[in-house]
């Protein structure tokens, strides 16, 4: 009996807890007799294992499932902190020389699922992006109201409005609030408070409503990256992915899209050609019961795409009818606005 709830358990996992950096379910049957099954392990929202206990119940409904023993991660009391450094990474496993999955930038919060002391598990809370990330890059801080994003790549943050000296860098993406004003400089919350041009702030307030000024300024935001070179897992004007570039233009334009490449294709909303400016053009293969998709870049318009190629080690543009690899590899298209 035991073989086949564990079963039962690995089946749903496998499909539909299969993402691992968007779900975390690892859940064993431990022990079982004729009345009785003891659950023990980890789930990510209480509606997971809910729905695991009606697997199991529908296949022996007199069976008492005990899972006294599997912790939720995501509770009210889950902590929720912020990233207090300028910008720090998420990773594989717990280590700096382990894969690294995708960046945050300075106040992202991040729900702290497991703690393991220097490392913890986090959930990014804005895309649900679930990795390792080191303890001591968190904290709890107190932040104003989120009214700007840092729209440019780069911005140094200086000490005061005039003469001032350099004390650290925001990183575009960044969102932040105004604390003073002096002249044509503003004082932020950064990881270091300090000034820096106004022109270099985006109001939230001030973003476009119409969809065709949005298309243009996911366009521009990506167009401004163009040289940054290719890093797997990079999502700033430091080094930056595919996926990332897709996720940093629309982040600044005020969307939100998930992290991967895979996750960006969403099948109710393939377009065909002719491509509208935004579109995110996505390359892979069709693979048994869903699409494999691995490589992302978003439309200028047309085939004509910017991506982050690590052919070309770094953000381009490129025409796909013209670029034999990824002509071959083309999937489809997907419409967020």
């Amino acid at each position: 009996m035991i073989e086949k709830i564990q079963s039962i358990i690995d089946t749903l996992k496998s499909t539909t807890f299969f993402e691992s950096k968007l779900n975390f379910f690892e859940v064993h049957a431990v022990k079982a007799d004729e009345e009785r099954v003891f659950l023990d392990g980890k789930v990510l929202e209480k509606e997971n294992l809910e729905l695991l206990k009606e697997k199991i119940a529908a296949e022996f409904p007199a069976l008492e499932i005990l899972s006294e023993n599997v912790t939720v991660l995501r509770t009210p009391e889950t902590p929720v902190l912020n990233v207090c450094k300028n910008i720090t990474s998420m990773h594989a496993e717990k280590s700096f020389q382990s894969e690294l999955t995708t960046q945050l930038f300075f106040s992202d919060e991040v729900e702290v699922l497991i703690d393991e002391g220097d490392w913890v598990i986090g959930r990014n809370v804005l895309d649900g992006y679930i990795s390792y990330t080191y303890r001591k890059y968190l904290d709890k801080l107190a932040l104003p109201e989120f009214t700007h994003i840092v729209s440019e790549p780069v911005v140094p943050v200086y000490d005061a409005p005039e003469n001032g000296r350099l004390i650290t860098r925001v990183l575009g993406g960044t969102k932040t609030g105004i604390m003073d004003t002096s002249g044509e400089m503003v004082r932020i919350r950064a990881n270091i408070d300090g000034w820096i041009p106004k022109d270099f702030l985006r109001a939230f307030d001030e973003l476009p409503e119409e969809k065709h000024a949005l298309r243009a300024l996911v366009c521009e935001n990506a167009k401004k990256l163009i040289g940054v070179p290719y890093l797997w897992g990079g999502n700033t004007a430091n080094g930056i992915d595919c996926s990332g570039l897709v996720q940093y233009a629309y982040r600044l334009a005020g969307i939100t899209t998930l992290r991967d490449a895979h996750m960006q294709y969403i099948a109710e909303q393939i377009v065909e050609p002719e491509f509208l400016p935004g579109d995110v053009v996505l390359y892979g293969e069709q693979r048994k019961d869903r699409m494999s998709v691995t490589h992302a870049s978003i439309s200028l318009g047309g085939w004509t795409v910017i991506h982050s190629s690590r052919t070309r080690n770094g953000v381009y543009i490129d025409n796909v009818q013209e670029t034999e690899h990824l002509k071959a590899s083309f999937s489809a298209a997907i419409r967020y606005l």
